[in-house]
């Protein structure tokens, strides 16, 4: 493998450190990258690195616009089969109006913005399907998921509802659902209007320690790095070999 020629290069980027370009904005997965490992995250959004191509994203990616399609195509009748453990559920949600891949933004002071508001936006989120509040005041916010069920679905919860709170003065609670499409399993959050003020409070804290770092150590984590696509045994998109070799010493 060209680990010297991919060396050269690496060094070329790093030397160029100082003139990154630090991003403005955030989105749960950006944190998500981030806390989990700022070393992934200079590879990732910093030095752009090109990722190897992975199945199981390819695969989440598919998944996602055909429920998408599903939701938005009234009159298609029959589910995809890659979501008939949920093909009840998909028919129901639709006739109650669910909205697909709702996009919402929000500015520093927490006002709607629109995603495309580059000078102004400072958090996006992205919600698969959401159903505006019934007569109980309660707003359900649904995620798709492929694989096995992830560790970061509190978190992500939260999020989702903070997002819905804000924008919706007259939501008294928000349902977060995450539904595993390959084993039919549900995941629920509740969320009432009090945890409100809490969760803003908390998610602003960790936007604002995200948005400061500038440091960028590997987390030398055996979980983490189990999964990470810059491996030094790992090839990039581009053939060449990844950079870190923190994994050698996770942990």
């Amino acid at each position: 493998m060209p680990v010297s020629k991919y060396a050269s290069k690496t060094k070329k980027k790093t030397a160029k450190r100082a003139n990154y370009k630090f991003p403005k904005h955030w989105s749960f997965s950006t944190w998500k990258v981030a806390t989990a490992c700022m070393a992934r995250f200079e590879y990732q959004y910093l030095q752009k690195l090109p990722q190897p191509p992975s199945v199981h994203m390819e695969r989440g990616t598919f998944v996602h616009k055909l429920a998408e399609d599903f939701l938005d195509t009234p009159k298609q009748g029959r589910v995809p089969k890659e979501l008939k453990e949920f093909a009840d559920e998909l028919k129901a949600i639709r006739k109650a109006g669910a909205q697909a891949e709702r996009s919402l933004a929000f500015t520093k002071s927490w006002q709607e913005t629109s995603p495309t508001d580059w000078a102004n936006c400072w958090l996006r989120v992205k919600i698969d399907a959401y159903l505006p509040p019934g007569d109980d005041g309660t707003a359900t916010v649904i995620d798709f998921k492929t694989g096995k069920p992830w560790k970061d679905t509190a978190d992500q919860s939260e999020l989702y509802a903070v997002a819905i709170f804000q924008l919706h003065p007259e939501v008294q609670g928000v349902d977060a659902e995450f539904w595993y499409v390959d084993s039919g399993e549900v995941v629920p959050y509740f969320f009432s209007r009090k945890d409100f003020k809490k969760l803003k409070q908390k998610w602003t804290a960790r936007a604002q320690e995200y948005l400061a770092k500038r440091q960028f150590p590997p987390t030398k984590n055996a979980y983490e790095c189990r999964f990470c696509p810059f491996r030094s045994d790992k090839e990039l998109g581009n053939g060449l070999p990844g950079p870190c070799e923190a994994w050698k010493k996770a942990k």
